[in-house]
C-alpha cells in the first residue's frame, strides 16, 4: 500500500473535522498532526544531523533553534 504526506492550509477556524473514517481523495486516513508536522520534522533532522556530526545533544539542540530563530 502506498502512503503520503502533504500539508493543506486552512484559514483559521476552517480546519475540516477529520477522524478515523475520513476519506482521503479516495485513501483512508491513518495519521493525523494539528500542526505542520512537515515543518516541525526539518527540525527533528537538523538536530540529528548535528548529533551525527558529533554534538552532544543540548549543543545539537541549541544549535537547530539559534538555525531557525
Amino acid at each position: 500500500m502506498g502512503k503520503m504526506t502533504f500539508v493543506v492550509d486552512f484559514p483559521d477556524g476552517q480546519e475540516p473535522p477529520v477522524g478515523a473514517g475520513s476519506d482521503i481523495l479516495g485513501g483512508a486516513l491513518v495519521s493525523v498532526s494539528f500542526n505542520d508536522a512537515v515543518e516541525s520534522g526539518d527540525y527533528v533532522a537538523s538536530f540529528l544531523g548535528y548529533l551525527q556530526g558529533g554534538l552532544f545533544w543540548l549543543e545539537a539542540w541549541l544549535e537547530v533553534a539559534e538555525d531557525n530563530g
